[in-house]
């Protein structure tokens, strides 16, 4: 019986794990993107632009980092980013073809959030890491389900 208990005990963890990590990495952001279409484009000019360089456990891993001006509403602003998701790092490459496409004092545009002015993106898009981590999160969540129904069905109690 504790074999069974422990054996749940394992399939919550896996659900509650995959679940905030499904969350934080993939839903989180799909939901942010879904919001964001009805967010209003207003033109801007970048006045920050730079290939942010970190490490992590398998080398170094690469952002852009991009700063803009834009005005909202009769009120100037000073921030934003890129995109609203920075998730997986990216190549040094990639993200130095990014940062030479927005130059510091390009005029383009943004997208603001009309509930949170100060939130603005320049460029409204998910990256597949999104999707890959909404699959594996679900998978996992999945899996520690069946771990606790096959455990539960091994309880006579519940037959």
């Amino acid at each position: 019986m504790s074999d069974r208990l422990s054996k749940i005990f394992i399939g919550l963890g896996m659900i509650a794990m995959s679940a905030g990590f499904g969350w934080f990495t993939g839903l989180k952001p799909l939901l942010f993107y879904i919001e964001s279409a009805n967010w209003p484009i207003v033109p801007c000019t970048v006045i920050h632009s730079k290939v942010l360089k970190g490490s992590n456990q398998s080398g170094a891993e690469y952002r852009p980092e991009i700063q803009f001006n834009y005005d909202f509403q009769g009120v100037s602003y000073a921030g934003g980013s890129y995109t609203f998701y920075s998730g997986a790092p990216s190549s040094e490459m990639l993200v130095e073809n990014i940062i030479e496409r927005y130059p510091v004092g390009l005029k383009t545009q943004c997208l603001v959030n009309p509930d949170d002015p100060s939130d603005a993106v320049l460029v409204r898009h998910l990256g597949g890491f999104v999707w890959i981590a909404l699959f594996f999160s679900l998978l996992f969540i999945v899996a520690g389900g069946l771990v606790i129904v096959q455990c539960l069905r091994g309880f006579r109690m519940l037959r």
